[in-house]
């Protein structure tokens, strides 16, 4: 409850678009771009640079677990050997 115990009423534009409220895009960074992240039965709105760094962070994280200690040489999702 203390972390998903808020919650905010949507309002609908004239188009049937949701309007999010400007306490939930300053919270996550959005301004004219939003990227839907599927969660299984759920979905999170993120700016979409700040979840093409999360994202890459976390298949980093992922693999160390996946092959142990980090691995010389290995490619990171951006291209460069890590």
């Amino acid at each position: 409850m203390a972390l998903f115990g808020v919650s905010e009423y949507l309002k609908l534009g004239s188009d049937g678009r949701v309007i999010l409220p400007e306490t939930l895009r300053a919270h996550a960074g959005i301004t004219d771009h939003v990227s839907f992240v599927r969660q299984g039965y759920k979905f999170q709105m993120w700016n979409p640079d700040r979840f093409a760094e999360y994202r890459a962070e976390a298949l980093k994280r992922a693999l160390e677990v996946l092959l142990g200690a980090p691995q010389p040489g290995l490619v990171s999702p951006s291209g460069s050997a890590g």
